[in-house]
C-alpha cells in the first residue's frame, strides 16, 4: 500500500541482518541456520575473532 516491503530479520550475537529474500522460510531466519545459511562462512571467521554469537543484541 505504501510502497514499502516486507523484509526478514535475524540476529546472530550482536548483529541484526536483513534479508530480503520474500520466500525464506521462519524457521531460515532463527538459530544456527542463521550463521550456516546467512553467514556462510563468516561465521566461523567471525567466532575466531573473538565474536561471541551467543550475545544478544
Amino acid at each position: 500500500e505504501l510502497g514499502l516491503l516486507p523484509i526478514n530479520l535475524a540476529t546472530w550475537g550482536p548483529f541484526l541482518l536483513l534479508n530480503f529474500n520474500q520466500q525464506l522460510e521462519d524457521e531460515e531466519s532463527s538459530g544456527e541456520s542463521v550463521g550456516k545459511d546467512w553467514l556462510g562462512s563468516c561465521s566461523e571467521i567471525l567466532i575466531a575473532g573473538g565474536v561471541d554469537h551467543s550475545l544478544k543484541h
